[in-house]
């Protein structure tokens, strides 16, 4: 990994169980996992060389695989941890969901939808995850 040094292209070095190291032009180092979820081939970001050693990226490989297995998407389950989400029910996210959007509508807007939610979503549906 030291030894790697920057080409035209990025490129791959493989390690194992579908982790690699990407080289970037600009010299950048980054860990990264390719996996299948649901049929769709995606990619997680496991760190940053040398900031992230070959050991940490290897762990969090092995957690990933784990999630996965377990029919967990890891890449869905860190934009949750991003977004600071700490209940994952449905109230949960919609109450984030009218936050982020508060600005682009009118405040009557807001209001009924938030209303609408509510009466009519959150007693049925409120709690599931």
């Amino acid at each position: 990994m030291k030894n790697s040094k920057p080409t035209e292209k990025p490129y791959k070095i493989p390690d194992e169980r579908g982790m690699y190291l990407l080289v970037n032009p600009n010299g950048g180092k980054y860990f990264r996992l390719d996996y299948r979820f649901t049929g769709k081939r995606k990619t997680l970001a496991l760190g940053v060389y040398p900031d992230t050693s070959l050991k940490q990226a290897r762990d969090r490989r092995d957690t990933a695989k784990k999630q996965i297995a377990d029919g967990i998407d890891p890449g869905i389950t860190r934009k949750i941890e991003k977004a600071g989400s700490t209940e994952n029910t449905l109230a949960a996210v919609a109450k984030e969901f009218m936050e982020a959007n508060r600005k682009k509508w009118s405040a009557s807007h807001f209001a009924h939808l938030e209303q609408c939610f509510e009466r009519d979503v959150f007693p049925w549906l409120g709690s599931y995850n």
